[in-house]
């Protein structure tokens, strides 16, 4: 507990994994990055991009199994998406039965979660103070909110629905 693995060790995982699995031609397309924004889960695998990006903040406070469970847990979620909706199949449920046989074959256990301490991390939300209209009124949204309200085509702007004006916001944190 303390450090990440070096680049090295998960490799060594992924190798160890994909061979067990008899996989091992799908050795090029593993793209593994890190992340240091997650605060919640170990690590997540992007069927789109295929890439398995992991934790940072997590990471450091494993154990080494439990970094090697979360590479290999991801690493069987690739897997399954080359052997079914990247050819041609039909999607499966993401911790089904095949995602669980392939973790057996690892010799892992198919958990669906972590254990790792996260109470005491929490990513920074940057947040938005908007007013509209209304006299004394000021919303707090966060950044992500205020985008996807900016982000709406123009003949939908959004306004209040008590005073009808549109928003005006300024970042506060």
């Amino acid at each position: 507990v303390g450090h990440l693995p070096s680049r090295d060790q998960v490799v060594g995982w992924v190798v160890e994994a994909l061979t067990k699995l008899n996989k091992m031609d799908l050795l090029s397309k593993v793209q593994l990055d890190w992340n240091t924004r997650y605060t919640r889960a170990m690590g997540t695998y992007h069927p789109r991009t295929g890439m398995i990006e992991l934790s940072t903040q997590l990471f450091v406070r494993a154990t080494i199994e439990e970094q090697k469970q979360t590479v290999v847990h991801e690493l069987c979620h690739m897997v399954v998406d080359f052997m079914t909706r990247r050819a041609g199949l039909s999607a499966v449920p993401a911790h089904g039965h095949l995602w669980k046989r392939q973790m057996v074959l690892c010799g892992l256990e198919p958990k669906r979660c972590h254990n790792v301490e996260r109470s005491d991390i929490r990513r920074k939300v940057a947040r938005v103070s908007v007013t509209c209209g209304c006299v004394n009124k000021v919303y707090v949204i966060t950044k992500t909110r205020w985008t996807r309200m900016h982000n709406v085509p123009a003949d939908k702007i959004l306004v209040c629905l008590r005073c009808q004006q549109g928003f005006k916001g300024v970042i506060i944190s």
